[in-house]
C-alpha cells in the first residue's frame, strides 16, 4: 500500500443505539478515523477512552480487511486533493516488494460488498 500518499482512513460502521443503559432494537452508523502516528496506526474512535494501537502496516491491512467483511461497513481512503488528481494512492508505479496496492489488498478474500 502506498501509505505515504494516504493521509488516513475513515470507517463507517453500524453501532447499537442506546438510551441510557437500554439497548434499542436498531442500529445507527458511526464514523471513526484510522491514522498513522509515528510508525504505528491507531483507531481514533471518539467512543474509546484513548486511541487504540492497531499496529504497523501488516496489522493495519488485517484490521481493515476484517472491518470491511460486511456490506454494512464502509471504508473511505483519505488523500490530499493533489494526490487524488494524480491517482498516487492507487498507482502501482512506485511499488516495491514490501508495498501493497490499496484496492487489491483490501478486496482480497472479502465478501462481495463494495
Amino acid at each position: 500500500m502506498i501509505l505515504g500518499a494516504i493521509e488516513g482512513f475513515i470507517l463507517n460502521i453500524p453501532t447499537e443505539y442506546k438510551w441510557g443503559f437500554v439497548k434499542l432494537p436498531f442500529t445507527r452508523k458511526h464514523w471513526y478515523a484510522v491514522r498513522q502516528i509515528g510508525s504505528h496506526f491507531y483507531n481514533l474512535d471518539s467512543k474509546l477512552k484513548a486511541p487504540e494501537v492497531i499496529g504497523e502496516q501488516k496489522e493495519l491491512i488485517d484490521y481493515l480487511k476484517e472491518q470491511i467483511q460486511c456490506k454494512d461497513k464502509e471504508l473511505l481512503i483519505v488523500v490530499s486533493a493533489e494526490c487524488a488528481k494524480q491517482d498516487k494512492w492507487y498507482s502501482t508505479t512506485h511499488l516495491n516488494d514490501t508495498d501493497y496496492h490499496a484496492a487489491e489488498v483490501l478486496t482480497e478474500d472479502t465478501c462481495n460488498s463494495a
